[in-house]
């Protein structure tokens, strides 16, 4: 049995807590935001300039408390599955400490360290301005209840050590120390990555204080020595940095700190102790070389507590201090924006938000890419979903392999299929209101009716062809004409009289005869081109397809009055980009214009890029779809790069994504950030969300051998096999 110092007084300022302990050390504290390692690098350059404006005697302590998350906090579509699925938080701190009588620097630090009004130029010195103008960036906030307890060993506690660990009755503690930095470079997601894999209840604890120059300067001397006699490239090319850091610190331009990193992991029994502490050995390597604390457990215990004395320490220099913060993490704080927020895990276990109509988005357009079995019809169903949850959205989904008509039944939507033979209750004109025609309504028709014109091998209409089929279209719309077959009928154009005759009164009349379908309270509708796939007759499929999406892009303007979005998702887009490159260009202008969203699927990036007249690559299908969904690269990794825009960060994020049953990574990739997500379903979720054809054989199979099962119910059995 020991003593801890607890805490003998404590007060609640507006931005920080000061604490006054036992042992007559007096701190202040915060809890702070975790960073996004995946955000904006550039602002976690400065965060190791905080440190600078320690003074000699004073000590830094990051705390990072890595647990499960408070279930109450998750909101979104998703919010049961990911309350069942479960997550992951940190809870992370900044304090500043100081033995005995505190320093001026602590008295400043209590009052203003972290008010967020910047203090005056003659308040304090240029060092503390940068200090408080840092901090003030980490949303600093004074600790509640649960921080204090999560924090601090409370009175009367009784703990006790043993060879096994340390315990207060309920549950055990024990210590891995870093006692030596890694020779080789450490970069800014290392630890983040690290934290990852901790176990739940774990802390990390470093503890920073200047060192002088003069004892930094010797062990730079023994790392050069050393580095230079090694046999390991990689250590022998750290030579070069280390005898740069060298001069710097001759010219007195770069800090030192004392260090010392300590793990303490919190487990329900001796055994879990002794495997979870192996298990952070292991994953600790990549920083460095670390040891389980046997007859140090309660010197660790003690260092690692806020107030602590820094005990066993090794040297950091300032330009390697920020990649042994704690405070980074694959995520950052976030609440869901809407009810409809779709939410993912992150790599470190917590829960990212994803809206697919955001507005500070120039573009909500999406693009998911991926080879077979990525999981990229997966992924588009589950954003679909969301989709689904808002009343104010209508969806069109299309596809060629009929696999959503789950999807469709689970909507209560409308499936649309096609025969040649059959009447297709196609016809587009009908969604041109008869007053107040914009000129956007008659370039669609147009480009509608450029579509069945062309013969042959024809790619476009002469400029001549063109500009008389504009003014005819017009005098025949203004004029009230809602009928397509009527509009083709007067048209006159005597050289394209033989090919118009094909759609009024040949072989391909029936693309746009019979009675429309009334899609009156049908907020899904489903065009499964499955017939259509080998279809002897190419240019019925490009009209069908062309009059599906033109009656989209004519809706938008009137949805936009009525406050409504439409959603177009397209599956094997390829089959319809070959078939149409023109109206898809045409649909992410317009959808983009308009404030609504389409999303297209495809194995390949390089099935949307399209060719221009001058013979230079027509990426404008790319251009107008700004948010994607990466499941590999493809082709030239360089050019690939070049096309998406992506960074070697990027690049290697792709390579490592994680691509098992359990569940899969994808990397988001929007104007303002770039991320992995993980996309982990719950067992019904899946089968709700699976495009796959086993799948929806197990559901068919099972409705079949118990007939009247809903597809609800059926999925439920399903699920708990």
């Amino acid at each position: 049995m020991f003593v801890v110092p607890t805490i003998s007084k404590q007060k609640k300022l507006k931005n920080c807590s000061r604490f006054e302990m036992t042992d007559y050390c007096d701190l202040v504290i915060a809890s702070v935001d975790r960073l996004d390692v995946e955000g904006n690098v550039e602002a976690y350059q400065d965060i190791a300039a905080v440190l600078r404006g320690l003074e000699m005697g004073a000590q830094a302590r990051i705390l990072s408390v890595v647990d499960y998350a408070d279930t109450r906090s998750l909101a979104g579509i998703r919010e049961d599955e990911l309350r069942s699925i479960g997550s992951r938080t940190e809870y992370n701190y900044i304090c500043f400490e100081q033995k005995a009588n505190p320093l001026k620097f602590l008295q400043d630090a209590a009052k203003s360290l972290f008010n967020k009004s910047a203090p005056k130029e003659n308040e304090s010195d240029g060092i503390h301005i940068d200090l408080f103008r840092e901090l003030r960036r980490m949303n600093p906030r004074a600790l509640e209840e649960d921080d204090v307890v999560r924090l601090f060993v409370t009175e009367g506690t009784t703990l006790e050590s043993s060879r096994s660990g340390i315990t207060n009755g309920k549950e055990w503690m024990g210590f891995v120390r870093l006692y030596r930095p890694s020779w080789l470079d450490v970069e800014l997601e290392t630890l983040a990555s690290v934290k990852t894999y901790l176990p739940a209840g774990s802390q990390i604890s470093l503890t920073l204080t200047k060192k002088s120059s003069v004892g930094m300067e010797f062990d730079i001397k023994r790392r050069l020595s050393q580095a230079k006699q090694s046999n390991d490239l990689n250590v022998v090319d750290r030579a070069g940095d280390l005898a740069a850091i060298e001069s710097d610190l001759q010219k007195s331009s770069t800090c030192v700190f004392n260090a010392e990193f300590i793990v303490k992991v919190v487990s329900s029994s001796k055994e879990a102790l002794a495997r979870d502490l192996a298990s952070t050995v292991k994953w600790l390597r990549p920083l460095g070389d670390a040891t389980i604390e046997t007859f140090g457990k309660v010197n660790a215990l003690l260092a690692s507590q806020p107030g602590g004395v820094q005990g066993e320490s090794f040297g950091l220099l300032e330009l390697e201090t920020r990649e042994y913060l704690p405070i980074f993490s694959y995520s950052k704080p976030e609440v869901a924006r809407a009810e409809t927020s779709l939410g993912f895990h992150r790599r470190d276990g917590s829960i990212t938000y994803f809206d697919l109509f955001d507005r500070e988005r120039s573009s909500n357009n999406i693009i998911i890419n991926g080879n077979t079995g990525s999981g990229k019809s997966v992924l588009a169903n589950l954003l679909t979903s969301a989709l689904i949850s808002d009343p104010k959205v209508d969806i069109v989904k299309i596809d060629v392999g009929g696999s959503y008509r789950k999807e469709c039944e689970l909507a209560n939507g409308l499936e649309c299929s096609f025969d040649i033979s059959e009447p297709s209750r196609l016809d587009p004109l009908r969604a041109i209101p008869l007053e107040g025609v914009e000129q956007g309504h008659l370039s669609i028709v147009v480009d509608l009716v450029e579509t069945l014109l062309l013969d042959g091998e024809e790619k476009s209409l002469l400029r001549s062809e063109r500009a008389q089929l504009e003014e005819q279209i017009e005098l025949i719309i203004r004029s009230g004409c809602r009928e397509m077959v009527a509009l083709l009928r007067k048209l006159e154009l005597p050289e394209r009289n033989a090919v118009i005759s094909r759609w009024t009164e040949g072989v391909l009349k029936n693309t746009f005869l019979g009675t429309p379908r009334n899609l009156a309270n049908k907020n899904y509708l489903y065009y499964n081109f499955k017939d259509l796939q080998n279809a002897t007759s190419p240019d019925y499929v490009r009209a069908i397809f062309a009059s599906v999406i033109a009656e989209l892009n004519l809706r938008l303007s009137s949805a936009d009055k009525a406050g409504r979005k439409i959603a177009l998702i397209i599956d094997e887009s390829p089959f319809f980009v070959e078939h149409s490159r023109r109206f898809f260009k045409l649909t992410t202008a317009n959808f983009r214009k308009f404030g609504h969203i389409t999303i297209l699927i495809s194995q390949q990036f390089s099935d949307f890029e399209g060719v221009t007249e001058s013979g230079t690559p027509d990426l404008g299908i790319l251009n107008n779809s700004m948010v994607r969904f990466i499941h590999n690269t493809e082709g030239r990794v360089e050019e690939f790069a070049e096309k998406l825009q992506l960074d070697i960060q990027g690049l290697q994020k792709i390579e490592s994504l994680y691509r098992a049953r359990d569940y899969r990574e994808v990397l988001l990739q929007t104007e303002h950030e770039t991320k992995v997500l993980q996309v982990r379903l719950t067992p019904e979720e899946y089968l709700k969300v699976s495009s796959s054809r086993e799948d929806n054989e197990k559901i068919n199979n099972l409705r079949t051998t118990v007939p009247g099962l809903k597809l609800e119910e059926a999925l439920k059995c399903l699920s708990v096999q």
